[in-house]
């Protein structure tokens, strides 16, 4: 049972980091710090956790995915997981960020971003605490195995891939070798279906700001990716609050997670209010009025 004590603590911590978000010095090492008390704070609860969702902590991540990384890690004993991050950014707001700080874990970084270039010196003492990589180019299924091999060779092994790039994911995914990967967190899109497994249809240059003026026409649905990645060895553990990352873990480490199993209609039907008017505004409109939208674009069934 999570204590009173450590719930307020815990709140405390998040508000001090969710003021930091929204201030306009956003201090790094201030934010880290409080990330690193509000994680501590609540790994004794962990055995206790009846859903993912109460790990949730975000330091450098988009929503609460460091937090819950934090209890997979723990659970799995990965203590310096090397991952590979597909669609970083600039390394700002992204899934390997706070364990390449806390873990010294070894990073490779794939962006298309021109900011991501000018990370290397910026993070020097990364370079010397733990390996650090980047890789600036746009990934597509042509170079996906090649990228994943170099940051293989690199790292020397890869516990953890994350991939959010808005569009291809299903389809770069499936280019990876998973058989030594531990960890896999995907972005899934909700908009798409309620409860169908599809993709968007695959194209090399996917741009979600040009496919569709919503915007919400990209990547493929949770149950696209849970279709295949059980029938290559993993098991589906849960999602962030948000609905849009999932976690997945090889199924032999499935019951490490039993209690916190949901089923993925647990993450789908959340409002994110991000889909836009033909004049590029934000339209504000629930998920059922995005699925309307999308529902006559193509998509492909991914069991087909």
């Amino acid at each position: 049972m999570i204590s009173n004590r450590t719930k307020v603590l815990k709140r405390l911590v998040r508000n001090s980091l969710s003021s930091l978000y929204h201030s306009s010095s956003r201090n790094m090492e201030t934010k880290y710090l409080l990330g690193v008390a509000a994680i501590k704070s609540q790994r004794a609860c962990y055995p206790n956790l009846s859903d993912i969702r109460q790990a949730e902590v975000r330091v450098f991540s988009q929503n609460g995915e460091d937090g819950i990384l934090d209890y997979i890690f723990e659970q799995l004993r990965l203590i310096k997981p090397n991952i590979l991050e597909i669609g970083v950014g600039d390394f700002t707001e992204c899934n390997s960020k706070f364990a390449n700080f806390f873990r010294s874990s070894g990073v490779y970084l794939v962006d298309s971003d021109v900011g991501l270039s000018q990370i290397y010196e910026k993070y020097r003492s990364r370079r010397i605490n733990s390996r650090f990589f980047f890789e600036q180019i746009w990934i597509d299924v042509a170079n996906a195995r090649d990228v994943f091999d170099r940051a293989k060779s690199k790292l020397g092994t890869i516990d953890v891939v994350s991939i959010d790039i808005d569009g291809n994911d299903f389809w770069v995914l499936q280019e990876f070798p998973l058989d030594g990967v531990q960890v896999l967190i995907v972005e899934y899109n909700p908009s798409l279906s309620d409860s169908k497994p599809i993709s968007v249809v695959y194209d090399p240059g996917f741009d979600r700001t040009r496919k569709h003026y919503s915007w919400k026409y990209y990547g493929a649905t949770l149950e696209a990716f849970q279709h295949y990645l059980e029938e290559n060895g993993f098991c589906f553990i849960g999602a962030t609050s948000q609905g849009t990352n999932a976690f997945f873990v090889k199924l032999e480490s499935a019951q490490l997670f039993s209690k916190v199993i949901k089923k993925p209609a647990e993450y789908k039907n959340i409002d994110s209010r991000e889909a836009r008017k033909q004049d590029g505004t934000l339209s504000f409109v629930d998920i059922d009025s995005e699925r309307e939208t999308l529902k006559d674009l193509p998509v492909v069934d991914v069991r087909n």
